[in-house]
């Protein structure tokens, strides 16, 4: 995913997300995390929406 000016701490989130892909972190997720997802590929890209959440 390239870099963008709007979102701030890509790095940190990156290096989460391999953490979790390797086992090294497991991720607890609350009942809302599905529209809270929703809500902000809607926001940033609306033309996959749709798709993303199929």
């Amino acid at each position: 995913m390239p870099a963008s000016a709007e979102e701030q701490d890509t790095d940190q989130a990156v290096s989460m997300l391999l953490q979790v892909q390797s086992g090294q972190v497991t991720l607890v997720q609350p009942a809302h995390w599905l529209p809270e997802v929703v809500a902000v590929i809607t926001r940033i890209r609306p033309e996959i929406a749709v798709p993303a959440i199929d």
